[in-house]
């Protein structure tokens, strides 16, 4: 059928009924077919969260739906959508949604869940919610996919490559990991302003990264995942992945990419709420709005605590209060000697028994209950007889000194 004229002339119902059933395959879910790609493009304002928030509302109860976490967000749109709302987050963060209006700010009642890597963070989707998922904030490529990547592509990224520090790659650690399941789970991924994640500026190692993804497209589909992506202008995306996709959407006055066969003058003149739809063959269909709020949302997302210290916690040994303390107490008593005590503490922390941090705050603890068991003078004394033999520095002992007499 010609586009123009399914556009202008009698053939439009036809081409109506074709937009349906395109529609409806780009949501069906078969073990022949696997997963569904879908680029939805269109300029701001013509509706592409709105069908994307349609769209994962189709297949909320019979798939894990997940969307993407970002600090402005519009699934508010759908009814009752505080019940239908998960928040994911990492648990060196806190998310919190608010609800904004032109004179308040309130914070919304979500449920929420933690997660500690991506293993975690998959088997805590659920069905029958939109599973909303905020990035680490101090997000790292992992060592294991810098190594995959250098051995595939034979080079080796410099130190500070290694150290990228950018959210939107958690993204591509998240895909490779559906890729080594045991078993395999129908998951949609709903990804708003995709550019974040797909530009076509990436360079060093962000790029060789999306350039593993693009490689590994056609597999995340027969691992049954789908993928839905909205962005303003296809061109704002790498080419290798515009290339990629089974359906393209256009809405209104949308960029066509130079790979499709469209007629650019058609997508002008389609109406809000109107979208063309093809994967070589091609339809029209219209779509609603959803309901209109008096208020935006935005995420507040913020780090609680660094990677390094959960590292340097999780050293430390398991137990009511970690027998060091007491020990270090008890030989005080035996010796009355707080410098054998702090040489004790120094021993342990050479055999790496105990971290840096918990190190001195055993110290610090140690002080304080000379204060408390004795007075502010056996305290300073003790603690000035321990920087005298060097085994304090002269900052730490001056920190002491002010929390002893302030406190």
């Amino acid at each position: 059928m010609n586009l123009k004229r399914a556009f202008f002339g009698n053939g439009r119902d036809v081409a109506r009924k074709n937009g349906w059933e395109l529609t409806e395959k780009s949501l069906e879910r078969s073990y022949a077919d696997g997963g569904k790609e879908c680029l939805i493009t269109g300029p701001p304002g013509t509706g592409k969260s709105t069908l994307m928030l349609r769209f994962a509302m189709q297949l909320l109860d019979n798939e894990y739906v997940i969307w993407r976490g970002r600090d402005t967000e519009s699934y508010h749109y759908l009814d009752n959508w505080e019940e239908k709302v998960l928040i994911h987050h990492h648990i060196n963060d806190e998310v919190d949604i608010f609800q904004i209006t032109e004179d308040s700010r309130v914070k919304s009642d979500l449920n929420k869940k933690s997660y500690k890597d991506i293993k975690h963070l998959v088997s805590n989707f659920e069905k029958g919610v939109l599973n909303v998922v905020y990035t680490p904030t101090t997000y790292k490529v992992s060592s294991k996919l810098i190594e995959t990547i250098e051995s595939t592509n034979t080079l080796t990224f410099s130190d500070k490559e290694k150290n990228t520090k950018n959210n939107n790659l958690f993204w591509f650690e998240f895909f490779d990991y559906y890729l080594t399941l045991d078993y395999a789970k129908w998951t949609s991924i709903f990804i708003d302003e995709a550019d974040d994640l797909f530009p076509a500026t990436f360079k060093g190692i962000a790029y060789r990264i999306l350039e593993r993804f693009t490689t590994n497209f056609k597999d995340y589909r027969k691992s049954w995942i789908s993928l839905y992506c909205g962005v303003h202008n296809s061109f704002d995306l790498d080419y290798h992945i515009v290339g990629k996709f089974q359906y393209y959407i256009y809405l209104k006055a949308a960029s066509v990419p130079n790979s499709r066969d469209i007629d650019k003058s058609v997508i002008k003149r389609l109406k809000k709420g109107e979208y063309l739809i093809e994967n070589g063959n091609f339809g029209f269909q219209s779509f609603k709005k959803l309901k209109v709020r008096d208020y935006l949302i935005r995420a507040s997302i913020r780090t609680i605590k660094h990677p390094e210290e959960e590292q340097e916690e999780s050293k430390i040994p398991i137990s009511s209060n970690h027998g060091f303390k007491d020990k270090v107490i008890a030989k005080y008593y035996q010796d009355k000697d707080s410098t054998q005590c702090l040489a004790y503490l120094q021993q342990i922390y050479a055999n790496n028994e105990i971290t840096k941090r918990y190190y001195y705050k055993l110290i610090r603890e140690f002080f304080e209950f000379l204060k408390k068991e004795y007075d502010i003078d056996t305290s300073l004394k003790e603690l000035h007889t321990c920087y005298e033999n060097k085994l304090i520095t002269t900052k730490y002992m001056l920190n002491l000194k002010t929390k002893i007499l302030v406190n």
